[in-house]
């Protein structure tokens, strides 16, 4: 169970580590498209 559960969590960290890089893009490129709206 414990074992499981540390696979889980290695994922998960990998996945964010994975998508941070986007998710600055994304809000960058908000920033600088939609600078009118307040992100």
């Amino acid at each position: 169970m414990l074992r499981k559960v540390d696979n889980i969590f290695k994922k998960g960290k990998f996945l964010i580590f994975f998508c941070l890089p986007f998710v600055i893009i994304i809000i960058y490129l908000y920033r600088i498209v939609l600078p009118n709206f307040p992100f």
